[in-house]
């Protein structure tokens, strides 16, 4: 694949293509937008172009060894920053993993400064990188400043607010859209209507869902289980935040349109939601995620049966 293959993204690829057009490639990049909506596949198929032996035109070719080598993550050049990689890093548990540490920042430095492998660039894609603790984003604005002339960064983040305005200001920004409708088709061609609803053009909300619909297949479901399923539910779905707080999100939404719909006082919808979307927020800082989750459903059958 190539940067041809990227979908739906047509203003980040059109700025990509012409600075490699014009060969005036910046040393950082800050791609920035909601999951799931091709901001790493971009970054890989943007780093090809840039090493690939055999261009086609300004497009890699996906099939010299350079360009298999990237796909496949063994590329000496090119490294991932991510929690696996601070995992193996740090040599600790991946699942221990929740921000990018300064350790792991100084060890990017160190390579930084390292001649290239193959005498080319040196480039790091840092995943995530809006969770990188304060002092790890200052010392990377350092390598910013006065960035090796052989590296190239690329900052993967769902959003600029988490970054240092120091750190941002040093890349080129480039925004990737929530995905159209249509193209969320093209990728599971099969999707139905709810599924396509929720996902708010996102390839991984969409993944989310599904596994979703692995313990509950309706909103219906939850409404009538027993304490007793909660519970099972809860311990099985809790194990992974991320998918917790997508359940929570969903069912807030759902919750409020049934209140919306049946209730006449707005102090008391108002009320409702607020109180609702407090299990959100709490969800950032809660570290028994199951119990928060058997909280928040049991309450929800009650609010949901009361209205």
């Amino acid at each position: 694949m190539s940067l041809k293959d990227v979908l739906g993204q047509q203003y980040a690829v059109d700025i990509l293509t012409n600075e490699l057009r014009l060969q005036k490639v910046k040393p950082a990049y800050l791609f920035y937008g909601i999951k799931g909506v091709g901001k790493k596949f971009t970054a890989i198929q943007f780093v090809k172009t840039l090493l690939c032996e055999e261009k086609k035109d300004i497009f890699s070719c996906d099939k010299c060894s350079t360009c298999q080598k990237v796909d496949s993550q063994t590329h000496p050049d090119v490294l991932i920053i991510d929690f696996l990689f601070q995992s193996n890093l740090l040599s600790k548990e991946i699942s221990e993993q929740k921000v990018i540490r300064i350790d792991t920042v100084r060890e990017v430095q160190r390579i930084a400064n390292l001649t290239s492998y193959t005498g080319k660039l040196k480039i790091f894609i840092i995943d995530q990188a809006e969770t990188m603790q304060s002092e790890a984003a200052n010392s990377l604005l350092k390598i910013l400043e006065e960035p090796p002339k052989t590296s190239l960064f690329i900052l993967i983040s769902a959003g600029l607010g988490h970054l240092p305005k120091t750190v941002v200001s040093r890349c080129e920004l480039i925004k990737f859209l929530p995905l159209q409708p249509e193209v969320i088709k093209q990728i599971f061609p099969e999707i139905d209507e709810e599924i396509l609803h929720y996902s708010c053009g996102s390839v991984e909300n969409v993944r989310y869902i599904q596994k979703i619909k692995e313990y509950i297949n309706t909103f219906e479901d939850i409404i009538n289980l027993k304490y007793e399923d909660i519970k099972e539910i809860c311990s099985q779905i809790s194990k992974d935040k991320e998918l917790t707080k997508y359940i929570v999100h969903i069912l807030i939404e759902k919750l409020i349109h049934r209140i919306v719909s049946k209730e006449k006082s707005l102090q008391k919808i108002l009320i409702e939601i607020d109180e609702f979307k407090n299990y959100s927020s709490r969800l950032v800082y809660n570290i028994d995620t199951n119990l928060l989750l058997q909280t928040f459903l049991t309450h929800l059958r009650l609010v949901w049966n009361k209205n």
